[in-house]
């Protein structure tokens, strides 16, 4: 799962913090864009990211694991849906 949220990150050019606590309300897969509310980004404004072919990918991935909450992360901590993963899930090892 880190990995797979990493390489999502890395395609979207979000910060980690972003990308950990996307939820699938957030994405429109029909026309590939990532829409992070306003209350999420650190500049305060919503804030609209194209998904190219591979996030979309990423998403068919982590998709499977998701339930039906349109709440849910993305990308699941160890708790479940209810939970993203952790800021030291994404950083590289000491």
């Amino acid at each position: 799962m880190s990995a797979l949220a990493l390489e999502f990150t890395i395609l979207t050019a979000a910060r980690s913090g972003e990308a950990r606590g996307a939820t699938w309300r957030e994405n429109d897969l029909t026309t590939a864009v990532w829409t992070v509310p306003a209350n999420r980004m650190k500049a305060g404004r919503e804030h609209r990211i194209p998904l190219s072919r591979r996030a979309v990918e990423i998403l068919g991935q982590v998709g499977i694991l998701a339930d039906d909450d349109s709440e849910a992360f993305l990308f699941l901590g160890p708790k479940g849906s209810r939970t993203p993963l952790s800021d030291a899930s994404l950083e590289r090892p000491a």
